[in-house]
């Protein structure tokens, strides 16, 4: 019996894939006057995307449940939010939002390599994403992540999908924002760079780094809200960051030694704070 409805399982999801790739149900808005576009499953190049990222396209049920994010644009990508808009068998209808963001990424205007070995953007000049509901897709992981959302008891199929913003590594952000990318990686910069300039400034009047830290971080802890953040609320996001970061430095100090500690502050210290700043809105 077990085996039965495994079966009858792999039966109803090809079914689903079928009736997906038969029929062009999906919409799309992007950005591609600025280099960012949507590569829907039925457009031509969508196989070969696939490869070049490392999957088979003649062996992955990914199509009918997931879409490319292509950067044609000369710069890298550090952020982008997406928003799939999904109907069910029964007629509902719901979105799912997809936001990924990397702070590293963005330059430093007055110190432009920070880091001793270039790091990689979200999406690089010339390269595309793998998205679908759940998440990005890691070509190096393809055997997790887009064989879940699918699996409902009801069956539903994407109709829409929209790039709701993107952020480029010199801070100039896309698109209206309804999903909080673009807001929430301005609180992790201001996080960011107002902690290490206070950490820096304490420093370099003498006071040891180690007890600049534990002072900081036992004041962090002991604040009412500790324990009621959360990653979901916007408003949460630059306490949690200044946090994350004072325990990533207070447990490098602590195992590394001043030196490594200090060279990490280096690194996360902005020269010249980025300015992320918004450029356009959907339809102006």
């Amino acid at each position: 019996m077990k085996t039965l409805l495994f079966l009858l399982g792999i039966s109803c999801t090809w079914l689903m894939v079928s009736t997906c790739v038969g029929q062009t149900t999906m919409e799309k808005e992007d950005f591609s006057e600025h280099g960012i576009s949507i590569v829907l499953p039925d457009d031509p190049s969508y196989g070969s995307e696939l490869e070049r990222l490392g999957f088979s396209p003649s062996a992955e049920l990914l199509s009918p449940f997931s879409v490319m994010v292509k950067n044609t644009s000369r710069r890298v990508v550090v952020a982008f939010g997406v928003r799939f808009t999904k109907r069910y068998a029964d007629g509902h209808v719901a979105t799912s939002d997809v936001g990924y963001s990397q702070s590293y990424a963005l330059v430093d205007p007055g110190r432009p390599n920070r880091y001793d070995t270039p790091l990689q953007g979200l999406v690089m000049q010339g390269a595309a994403r793998l998205v679908t509901p759940d998440g990005l897709v890691d070509p190096a992981r393809k055997g997790s992540a887009p064989y879940t959302s699918y699996r409902t008891d009801t069956p539903w199929t994407i109709i829409k999908v929209e790039v709701d913003s993107v952020v480029f590594d010199d801070g100039e952000a896309i698109g209206p924002d309804n999903i909080d990318v673009v807001k929430r990686l301005k609180a992790h910069i201001e996080a960011q760079q107002d902690l290490m300039e206070e950490i820096a400034n304490r420093f370099s009047r003498g006071e040891l780094l180690h007890n600049v830290l534990q002072e900081l971080r036992a004041t962090e802890l002991s604040k009412a809200d500790a324990g009621t953040l959360t990653k979901l609320n916007l408003g949460d996001v630059y306490t949690l960051v200044r946090r994350q970061y004072l325990d990533e430095l207070s447990a490098t100090e602590t195992n590394a030694g001043q030196e490594a500690a200090n060279k990490r502050i280096q690194e996360l210290k902005y020269v010249r704070r980025p300015n992320v700043r918004q450029a356009l809105a959907r339809g102006k």
